[in-house]
């Protein structure tokens, strides 16, 4: 009789614990749930996975005691130790717990804020980085084009200097060609001058010839005249 009633005992206890147990595994999955927030079908499946699986030692209690038949007592220690740890053990622990991880929590976020923090001055420190590097190449692209501007500046100064002399050139060229021409002009209408004086002064011996050859015809013929009368 003692032996029936220790054992009875013990296994009001072991059903007791389990279902404390069971809740415990319970208070994990609930922490679990919430460190990563899962949907209303997700947190349906994982309960009746949970309590499928915790079904079977509280059914091996039932074997092991009783030849798995299911007793009164048994469920009710169950529950019993079910709403013990519920409303005992499990709002201390998980206050305990979950402050814990309040901390963990706040800490990786703070981890996770200076991250983001250092992440945003990387990021900022980058783009002032690459606005200089714009900046620096605006500036060389700027010196660049000055300096292709006085390039093109310096090269049209020289085209047009060479331009001017080469127009200078061909201007006294020119006025060498016209001085030249108007001498040869000269030159030639000099010529045409003697030759045209030449001609008159030719003439005039020529007439004057003519006439000097007249007049001593008509001194001739005179002086026969006379020689005739005087033969008279």
């Amino acid at each position: 009789m003692k032996q029936l009633i220790a054992q009875q005992v013990q296994f009001i206890l072991l059903m007791t614990m389990s279902g404390m147990s069971l809740m415990a595994g319970y208070d994990v999955l609930r922490l679990f749930r919430w460190l990563i927030p899962h949907g209303e079908i997700a947190v349906a499946v994982e309960d009746l996975f949970y309590w499928m699986v915790v079904s079977v030692p509280v059914f091996y209690l039932f074997l092991a005691f009783h030849d798995g038949m299911i007793r009164w007592y048994g469920l009710v220690s169950v529950f019993g130790g079910i709403v013990l740890y519920e409303y005992g053990l499990s709002r201390p622990v998980r206050s305990r717990v979950s402050g814990f991880f309040n901390r963990l929590r706040k800490k990786w976020q703070q981890k996770r804020k200076k991250a983001r923090e250092e992440k945003r001055k990387k990021r900022q420190l980058e783009a002032e980085k690459r606005q200089q590097k714009r900046k620096a190449e605006e500036e060389r692209r700027r010196e660049i084009e000055k300096q292709e501007e006085e390039k093109r500046q310096k090269r049209q100064k020289e085209e047009e200097e060479r331009r001017r002399e080469i127009e200078k050139q061909r201007e006294e060229k020119r006025q060498k060609r016209q001085k030249e021409e108007e001498k040869r002009r000269r030159e030639i209408e000099k010529q045409r001058e003697e030759k045209r004086q030449k001609r008159q002064k030719e003439e005039e011996e020529r007439r004057r010839k003519k006439e000097k050859q007249e007049e001593e015809k008509r001194r001739q013929r005179q002086k026969e005249r006379e020689g005739k009368k005087r033969l008279k």
